[in-house]
């Protein structure tokens, strides 16, 4: 006899199938609830069917995500995907990934399907784990909370595996699921590269579909961080035509990636930062890029500075200058540390730079960085005021005027030794001039560095400053007597 509700579930899946509007028309008729009863109730057949048709209205939609899960069907797909046939399970599974990429992950990890899903990752068939793969991804990239289970549950070696050994898809989806979980984290990045993940990541980066390229290009980004090993191994493999390629025709995720990789790449290493100068590439990305390809591409163009005067001259004659002080008046907080950043490199050993990126107008937003900035963004903007305030008076006196010293201060007692040694290098380059020195002197900044000496274990650059404000070792002695005498 036919099974009428599998049939009809069938149909629904074929209607599903055709536009995101038949999708939307389902849902709206009422057939959330009648599904959710064949997820519990029905035959194996049934379930199968109902599973594949909430996939797919899951897909691609945060508002008929949260309806699914709002209609009770959560539930009766982790008992599926623990107990239902392989076509369910799969379904499911893939139900669940659509679900977590759309925003559903607290709700999921309510409900239990962590456990499973890890499960099914490693002792699944192929496509179990495939699938696995994608769902926990999602989920890792949605929620620390989950990022860090997956991680906990030892899931590394299964998705390494998958990465080398699954077909199209899998390595794809064990890509994206590597990539959330090294963001961020020395110790996970250090952890996935150690699972021998890096050759097989170039791979999919040469061989791979353009989607799988780019999560591996992600991959490779947040592993490049913090590994120098993963760095070494992108370089010698030759894979700078393939991220210059990626730099030229990936999407925007990609491009994004790409100019992050090249960045970490050239970081304190001129031998790799000959080889990776696409100047045009990413002046292009930081004029007309999305908002993160301006960020890695300021990132990558400050790294190039840094490592080169020759470079510097041609990055700044490219006209970057007007591109970098606008993300830094109005850029994100990211965008604002990255253009700070290349705007210090690019300041650096040029007085004629420096004269032309202080024209530029980019004192007060430097300071108002130095004010409300995180440690990060302090701690560039108070190297790019240093570079401007080096061997000019003028620029040093307009600097003070803008209100750094009051900052300074307040900086100095924060504690940050991040941001210090940048303060440091500051003062004694704003301190280079009388009238600048006797301010510095007024301010009470004395005060604090004295403080900052009396409590250090050994001497260091709080001394050095100290001693070189003050002009004479008598002075410097008193600063630190009346530190002691007052209990400052």
């Amino acid at each position: 006899m036919a099974d009428i509700k599998a049939e009809a579930a069938r149909d629904l899946a074929q209607l599903a199938d055709i536009s995101e509007e038949c999708c939307t028309q389902i849902v709206n008729a009422g057939a959330l609830q009648p599904l959710a009863n064949l997820l519990k109730e029905g035959s194996g057949e049934a379930k199968e069917w109902a599973a594949c048709v909430v996939g797919m209205l899951s897909f691609n939609s945060e508002e008929r995500s949260a309806q699914i899960v709002k209609a009770g069907l959560l539930q009766s797909l982790v008992v599926l995907l623990e107990q239902g046939s392989e076509t369910a399970k799969r379904r499911a599974a893939i139900t669940l990934g659509n679900l977590a990429f759309n925003g559903m992950e607290t709700q999921i990890i309510k409900a239990g399907a962590m456990q499973s899903l890890v499960k099914m990752l490693k002792e699944g068939s192929q496509r179990d784990k495939e699938n696995a793969a994608c769902a926990l991804g999602n989920l890792a990239g949605k929620s620390k909370e989950c990022l860090v289970q997956i991680f906990e549950a030892n899931t590394l070696q299964s998705l390494a595996i998958l990465l080398k050994e699954g077909s199209e898809d899998g390595k794809e989806w064990a890509a994206n699921a590597l990539a959330n979980l090294s963001a961020d984290s020395e110790e996970r990045s250090q952890q996935i590269v150690k699972e021998g993940v890096v050759q097989p990541m170039l791979i999919l980066l040469k061989e791979g579909p353009q989607g799988a390229k780019e999560r591996a290009t992600c991959a490779l980004g947040n592993l490049a961080s913090y590994s120098e090993e993963c760095l070494v191994q992108i370089f010698e493999a030759g894979a700078l035509p393939l991220l210059v390629t990626m730099l030229k025709e990936g999407s925007e995720y990609g491009k994004e990636n790409a100019a992050r990789v090249l960045g970490h790449l050239t970081y304190k290493n001129e031998r790799r930062s000959v080889q990776i100068f696409t100047l045009p590439l990413l002046v292009a990305m930081l004029k007309d890029g999305s908002k993160g390809g301006k960020e890695w591409a300021a990132y990558a163009l400050a790294k190039l500075a840094a490592n080169s005067e020759h470079r510097s001259v041609q990055i700044f004659a490219s006209g970057v200058l007007p591109l970098l002080v606008a993300m830094l008046k109005d850029g994100t907080e990211e965008g604002k540390v990255w253009s700070t950043n290349a705007l210090a490199s690019l300041a650096a050993n040029s007085e004629e730079r420096s004269a032309q990126v202080f024209n530029a107008g980019v004192v007060q937003p430097l300071v108002t960085l130095l004010k409300e900035g995180s440690e990060n963004a302090k701690f560039y903007a108070a190297g790019a005021l240093a570079h401007l305030a080096k061997n000019s008076e003028n620029r040093g006196t307009e600097i003070i005027n803008a209100g750094t010293l009051h900052l300074i201060v307040v900086i100095l007692n924060e504690g940050s030794q991040k941001v210090e040694e940048a303060i440091f290098v500051l003062l004694l380059h704003l301190g280079k001039y009388e009238a600048s020195r006797a301010r510095i002197v007024n301010s009470g900044l004395l005060q604090s560095l004295a403080k900052l000496v009396r409590d250090a274990d050994e001497l260091d650059s709080a001394d050095t400053t100290l001693m070189f404000l003050t002009g004479s070792r008598e002075e410097y002695a008193t600063q630190i007597a009346l530190v002691g005498f007052f209990g400052l």
